[in-house]
């Protein structure tokens, strides 16, 4: 199986409900660091998994959406805490279907929130 990975990063705000109370945090950004993963068993008629400028513009469009955004205003959040979980799995489809190809099987997004903390989504095809 061919793997290829790109990181990129975003700054995004979000507030969290306090559980048990219908208060939420303070809102707050995050320097998220999003690493997007793609898998193949073969190779294009270039011996490439997939055009690394496919994968770059697909990348900065997905994520220019939510950039210096309050993940709490947007649809795909509406009414839902934008967990760590739930904002990989958003990006995750998002770049699955910007990417989907003939050689890739499989979209990973791992989204890093701090040093110490990601979660991660994947999608197979």
């Amino acid at each position: 199986m061919y793997r290829l990975a790109i990181r990129s990063e975003l700054v995004a705000y979000h507030c969290h409900l306090i559980e048990n109370s219908e208060k939420e945090e303070e809102e707050h950004p995050h320097n998220y660091l999003v690493e997007l993963e793609l898998s193949g068993r073969g190779l294009d008629q270039h011996n490439r998994l997939i055009d690394q400028s496919v994968i770059n513009t697909s990348l900065e469009k997905v994520l220019n959406r939510y950039r210096e955004k309050t993940l709490n205003e947007l649809p795909e959040f509406s009414r839902k805490n934008p967990s760590l979980e739930l904002f990989s799995s958003i990006l995750c489809r998002a770049l699955a279907d910007e990417i989907l190809g003939d050689t890739i099987h499989r979209v990973v997004v791992r989204l890093w929130e701090n040093e110490h903390i990601w979660a991660s989504y994947e999608v197979d095809y």
